[in-house]
């Protein structure tokens, strides 16, 4: 199998927007660390994270709640067009439209129930690197960023449940044990602002 890394960072980074890039350089990471505690096929679950957050950015910008959907799309269409193997290219798109469900089961988000949940080994890495990264200061900056609009009280409350689900929804026990630090230094954090 030809799979050239290169070929994707070429592909994928000029789109993401400096934040995404920035979350998705630490995803990779993180998914690499996870990879190998977990026994997961590594270039299956790096190609994961390079397109799981493509769909939220420009050319594509597909909606928010559709992102998985749109960046399984985007992927598929770049390894066909490289003549991927099939089977590949399938546990590939199997961990982007997954990488979100169980946080979105675990809040009842309306869209939840169409995605799949992540069922392999890669998609499990994959699914704990993307809420991993998420439980940071950076993701605390970018969840309060997106809900800006909200009332001070609201805007906290709703930060404290959605880094709940991320934590709590974790696949794997790495998983568990790389989380649990940033996560309880960000809950110590938005308990302070209430």
């Amino acid at each position: 199998m030809n799979i050239s890394i290169t070929d994707i960072e070429k592909f994928v980074f000029p789109k993401l927007d400096d934040m995404n890039a920035f979350h998705t350089r630490q995803c990779r990471e993180i998914g690499a660390i996870l990879a190998e505690k977990e026994h997961a096929d590594k270039t299956v679950v790096d190609v994961a994270l390079m397109f799981h957050d493509i769909g939220r950015c420009r050319p594509y910008k597909g909606a928010a709640h559709d992102h998985g959907e749109a960046s399984a799309r985007i992927a598929a269409k770049f390894m066909y067009d490289k003549h991927y193997p099939g089977e590949f290219a399938g546990k590939v798109l199997h961990c982007i439209t997954a990488h979100s469900t169980p946080r979105r089961r675990h809040v009842n988000h309306p869209l939840a129930s169409a995605a799949p949940m992540p069922e392999t080994k890669e998609a499990k890495v994959v699914y704990d690197a993307d809420m991993i990264q998420a439980l940071s200061s950076f993701g605390l900056v970018k969840h309060l960023r997106r809900n800006a609009g909200l009332p001070w009280r609201d805007m906290v409350a709703d930060a404290k449940l959605s880094f709940e689900a991320k934590y709590k929804t974790l696949q794997t026990r790495s998983g568990k044990r790389t989380a649990k630090p940033r996560y309880e230094k960000v809950k110590e954090f938005l308990g302070g602002l209430q």
